[in-house]
């Protein structure tokens, strides 16, 4: 008998009001939060199109879950301060939720573009938890000016977090992750889990448990809050989030996980001297990578570059000849 598969993604219109407030991408003058909220909108066809497309090629179902009751009841249920942080756990609820209904689920965010037909449900192993984790360790994450005015006695490592870090740094995430670790005496990785794709089996994914023991882990991450394991500029930063959290049961409870190679989650960044890109528009990177996580959010580039069109960058001018 053949197993049931299930792509699914999820679009959330944020009404404005609700909208985090945050800084520009590089290049920029819209806020990250707005400039996200009309993108996916303006794209929202060519996004679900190209999910619905690769799902027939990896012969699974595919659903793309919007606003509806199970939606609102989840955020009653579960609080937060910004709604695109709800969303972002709405999606692990989703995962768990699916899972019981499909034998293998893969998750992914709505501003992924798969450029492959390669089935991911054949090319991994489902019995295990499958995504990108980032290395998110100091010396990866900090820019070095910031590094060498610590060893340069400078700046202190307060003043340094205080000044440039933010809450959704994927350094001050992870070290949130591994406070919740020390309460449970595990020795916590420098890796991130970036869940914009995930996928494993039924079973794997309802051994995660997010939501069963929820009230533990909120229970976890107050007391770690309070701990200021790391310092009370850093613990200031720390918030429930889905990237700390996940991370946190995977390594916590010690779920099988594989982290995919980087071309099956190829991060498109906005910035071209940002730390996990190599350029800011990496043509040979993006032709030869499985799946395209544009976080920059310029879908209309990717697509032309994916349906083999010449397109120019607009910083330098280059056009990519295939």
């Amino acid at each position: 008998m053949s197993k049931k598969k299930l792509i699914f993604s999820v679009y959330i219109d944020i009404d404005e009001k609700n909208l985090e407030p945050n800084d520009c991408y590089w290049n920029d003058t819209v806020p990250k939060s707005h400039r996200t909220k009309l993108e996916l909108t303006k794209f929202k066809q060519r996004l679900v199109q190209c999910k619905q497309k690769y799902a027939e090629q990896c012969g699974a179902d595919f659903v793309l879950f919007e606003q509806d009751q199970l939606y609102d009841s989840f955020l009653k249920t579960y609080s937060h301060q910004y709604e695109f942080d709800a969303i972002n756990f709405y999606k692990l609820f989703l995962l768990e939720h699916t899972s019981k209904s499909y034998d293998a689920v893969l998750y992914l965010d709505l501003d992924v573009v798969p450029n492959t037909d390669l089935s991911f449900f054949d090319h991994f192993d489902m019995g295990s938890i499958n995504a990108f984790a980032v290395d998110s360790s100091k010396e990866k994450i900090w820019r070095r000016p910031w590094l060498e005015s610590i060893q340069n006695n400078t700046m202190t490592f307060d003043q340094v977090v205080q000044t440039f870090l933010g809450r959704q740094n994927m350094y001050v995430k992870n070290q949130c992750k591994n406070a919740m670790l020390a309460q449970n005496f595990v020795s916590g990785s420098k890796y991130l889990i970036n869940t914009a794709i995930t996928g494993g089996s039924s079973e794997i994914i309802q051994q995660c448990k997010i939501f069963e023991q929820w009230d533990q882990h909120i229970q976890t991450f107050n007391d770690c809050k309070q701990e200021k394991f790391f310092g009370e500029q850093l613990t200031e930063l720390f918030f429930p989030n889905n990237e700390a959290f996940f991370s946190y049961i995977i390594e916590n409870r010690n779920i099988s996980f594989n982290n995919i190679t980087q071309d099956w989650h190829y991060m498109i960044m906005p910035n071209k001297n940002h730390h996990l890109g190599p350029a800011f528009f990496d043509y040979v990177n993006i032709k030869k990578s499985k799946m395209l996580h544009v976080i920059d959010k310029k879908f209309e580039r990717i697509f032309d570059m994916i349906e083999n069109k010449d397109h120019p960058d607009g910083d330098g001018g280059f056009i990519y000849n295939g």
